[in-house]
């Protein structure tokens, strides 16, 4: 059969493969106790979904937005596992879903253009920078209210402006005046 060629793999062998996977991590956490009660495994759910919203829009050519949802569920039940085993209050972890968000939107713009793009650079690391940024609150690393940060320290975001401005000048005026390739010669 020198002829033939392979041919891909089933989608059952996929479902299969994740149904071993989520079942086998949420089995592992109660037997080991690193999980105490079955209550706390449904993001295993949230995984499943998304791992089959992210499979079909990686497979079937669908839109960026299967893609995008996929990996945000995902990212989100990865998070939300490791919420159950740190046994965080909602008002510590909510701003890494903005990072998770951003995360996914980075795996979601590279997955179509391949390249690095503004299009989805910007937002990406937008969100993943005010995700951290609010975290710093949450998780106390900055020990004083976003309140006062804010009525003290504005002034850094002008500041901030200032330097992607000029980022992006300077990057513009290196792109736009190198002479143009001649082909033919």
């Amino acid at each position: 059969m020198s002829g033939s060629r392979p041919r891909p793999p089933k989608d059952s062998t996929f479902a299969l493969a994740i149904v071993l996977v989520l079942v086998g991590t949420a089995l592992l956490f109660l037997t080991t106790g690193a999980m105490p009660g079955p209550a706390r495994l449904w993001p295993m759910g949230v995984a499943a979904a998304g791992s089959v919203i992210l499979y079909l829009g990686a497979t079937r050519s669908l839109a960026s937005a299967w893609f995008f949802t996929g990996s945000a569920f995902v990212l989100s039940s990865v998070l939300l596992i490791v919420r159950g085993f740190l046994e965080w209050p909602l008002s510590w972890y909510w701003p890494l879903f903005m990072v998770v968000l951003g995360l996914s939107s980075l795996v979601t713009g590279w997955n179509r253009y391949r390249r690095p793009r503004a299009a989805y650079l910007v937002p990406a690391f937008s969100f993943v920078v005010l995700g951290i940024f609010f975290s710093l609150f949450s998780f106390d690393v900055i020990r004083f209210s976003f309140r006062r940060f804010f009525t003290e320290w504005w002034p850094v975001f002008l500041i901030a402006a200032g330097l992607v401005l000029l980022t992006l000048y300077f990057y513009n005026r290196t792109r736009f005046s190198r002479p143009p390739e001649r082909h033919g010669r």
